[in-house]
């Protein structure tokens, strides 16, 4: 009975409570959210107005770079013309005759500057040329005594003053310059006005205005703000600046610029971070900017940059607020998101376990099948080192075969060196008969003598060579470089029996070792000297007539290095040549075996020098570089 009942009984009320947890719940949320939103709204506010200031600070220092560069150019333009001795004549000029010529060059000037009016003072005060002469404005005539930067150009040299224009009743810079006459000095003065620099402030969409010490607008980007004051002007100061012409009857009333919060400056001060201020702009409602103000180096001037914040902050609020609100209610649905996952819990966990069956099965064969795929990269890993040994085999016998070329060069290198003493032996001989026969017996004896001596040759060479060949063997130290070429000429000698071939020695006088060996660079001089010798002989022998060749001999020393020349007047080697020229078997003669200079090149090399070759059609020159050693 109690069971049956009581379902019925409390099942309404249930439901009414639950419902109303749900509503209290939404509620909750509803106002976390508005909250937060609202929060976030204000710090990206603060975020966007301290960007805007940033952005305005660095705005008013590109602005006061453009209104200081039209000052510096026209001050230039002042200085330079109140040093030309032409303006000084005509100042110094007695009664002012008129200056058609100044006015003209003048005129040229303003143009080519942008000045708005340049004009010639004399010490009176009084224009005596100007560049709008002839037109109904002209300055020509009108007396400027009273303004101060008539006075102050003639005391210091230099003045600037900002004022309204008598004549032209338009505002501008005057920038006085003395005219130095060696006597009474005149006024140069250039007037500027900032119509270009305003204009280019407008375009940037910013609200820029200058003003001078006392707070008064000089130049501005809003026209309606000339001649207006940062600051109440008491009646008896504002009596005084119209008394002195200088802003002609001007208000100079208070800008529309207030600061936010309503107390204090409404301006920073120079060179301070941007300030929030509200202004109100002719025929707008009043706007909040942040504030940049900068001074105008060399004028007393400063620049105040007031750049709008309304567009920046909406639009930083806004994207703050959609993007909290959009977070938050992702957050609420993934919360709710949450709860649906626990009902998938099991559903998922029965997936994962039909999952992990079949990825066994898959698993399996993926095994069966790595293997199958091992076992051939081991078929292919043996057949790789059958032919690994293969190719050892083949690199085993190319070595051999490159070790038998090479025992080929020295043979033939060998048979090379050898054959020149051996024509020295034939040579010596074939005099030590013809003395003979003379019965010059003292003369035999000598022939005979350099006979062994060439036979002890041919053993050294031999011994060099062989030396060489082993790389390395062979004693390497303090060589006399002279011994070296009295050697090397001894075997040489006989090739310049002939009479075609002069031979100079030079450089020899002084003792000089280097680092060598005395048998070894021997035959490199044989070498060089032999080729030098044969070049001459083949260009005589293709052209009687030509002079008799010179082979030259040179040892130069330095403190560090030896250097040995061989250099002939020959036709010179061909460029076809000389870019295989250290190459085996490359070679110009008909019974060359192109392994001399390679041989010598070596042998250069191994005492720790360099053989250098250069050659033209006047001739070739061989140059060995070695080491020199006390």
């Amino acid at each position: 009975m109690s069971k049956t009942s009581t379902g019925p009984l409390f099942a309404g009320p249930l439901r009414r409570s639950g419902g109303r947890r749900r509503l209290a719940l939404v509620a909750v949320i509803a106002v976390t959210i508005g909250g937060l939103a609202a929060l976030a709204g204000w710090i990206a506010a603060d975020g966007a107005r301290a960007g805007v200031a940033d952005r305005a600070g660095t705005a008013a220092l590109q602005s006061t770079e453009l209104l200081r560069a039209e000052l510096d150019k026209q001050r230039a333009v002042a200085g330079v013309l109140a040093a030309d001795p032409e303006f000084a004549a005509a100042v110094a000029a007695p009664g002012r005759p008129p200056q058609p010529r100044l006015d003209r060059r003048l005129a040229a000037i303003a143009a080519a500057s942008r000045a708005s009016v340049i004009y010639l003072l004399d010490a009176d005060g009084v224009t005596i040329a100007a560049s709008n002469a002839g037109r109904p404005d002209s300055f020509v005539g009108s007396d400027y005594r009273f303004r101060p930067y008539f006075r102050d150009a003639v005391a210091s040299g230099a003045a600037e003053h900002y004022a309204l224009g008598t004549v032209s009743r338009r505002p501008g810079l005057y920038i006085g310059r003395r005219v130095e006459t060696g006597g009474r000095p005149g006024v140069l003065v250039v007037k500027v006005e900032f119509d270009g620099v305003e204009a280019a402030w407008r375009l940037g969409g910013d609200t820029i205005y200058v003003t001078d010490p006392r707070g008064i607008v000089l130049a501005t980007s809003v026209p309606d703000w000339r001649f207006r004051a940062t600051r109440p002007i008491g009646p008896d100061e504002a009596a005084a600046i119209r008394d002195s012409l200088q802003f002609g009857d001007a208000s100079l009333t208070p800008l529309p610029v207030a600061a936010v919060d309503g107390t204090g400056d409404a301006l920073p001060a120079a060179g301070s971070a941007a300030t929030r201020v509200q202004a109100s702009l002719p025929d707008r409602r009043p706007v909040e900017f942040m504030a940049a103000r900068v001074p105008v180096n060399g004028t007393g001037w400063q620049l105040t940059l007031l750049a709008p914040t309304g567009a920046p902050v909406a639009a930083a609020r806004r994207q703050a607020q959609a993007g909290t609100v959009a977070a938050l209610l992702l957050l609420c649905v993934g919360g709710a998101s949450l709860v649906r996952r626990r009902s998938r819990a099991l559903e998922r966990a029965a997936a994962a376990a039909n999952a992990q069956a079949l990825l066994e099965e898959r698993v399996a064969a993926r095994t069966q099948e790595l293997s199958a795929a091992n076992a051939r990269l081991e078929a292919e890993s043996a057949e790789r080192r059958r032919a690994e040994a293969k190719l050892q085999e083949v690199s085993d016998r190319f070595l051999q075969a490159n070790r038998l070329a090479i025992l080929g060069q020295i043979a033939a290198g060998v048979a090379h060196e050898v054959n020149q003493p051996v024509a020295a032996i034939r040579s010596f001989a074939g005099n030590a008969a013809t003395l003979l026969q003379r019965g010059d017996t003292a003369a035999v004896a000598e022939n005979l003598g350099f006979v062994g001596e060439l036979a002890d040759r041919i053993g050294t060479i031999t011994e060099g060579l062989r030396g060489f060949a082993a790389k390395g063997s062979g004693d390497i130290g303090p060589t006399s470089v002279a011994d070296a070429a009295d050697g090397a000429l001894l075997l040489i000698s006989p090739k310049l029996g002939s009479g075609r071939v002069e031979l100079q020695r030079s450089g020899f006088e002084a003792p000089v070792q280097a680092r060598a060996n005395r048998q070894r660079l021997e035959q490199v001089l044989v070498n060089l000297l032999r080729n030098a010798i044969e070049a001459i002989e083949s260009r005589a022998a293709t052209n009687s007539d030509t002079p008799a060749g010179i082979v030259q001999l040179r040892l130069d020393a330095a403190a560090a290095e030896v250097r040995l020349t061989v250099a002939d007047n020959g036709p010179g080697i061909p460029e076809a040549v000389m870019a295989t020229l250290f190459t085996p078997f490359s070679t110009t003669k008909p019974r060359g075996l192109g392994l001399g200079l390679v041989i010598c090149n070596d042998i250069v090399t191994s005492f720790g020098g360099r053989l250098a070759v250069e050659s033209s059609p006047a001739g070739t020159t061989a140059v060995i570089h070695l080491q020199r050693t006390p």
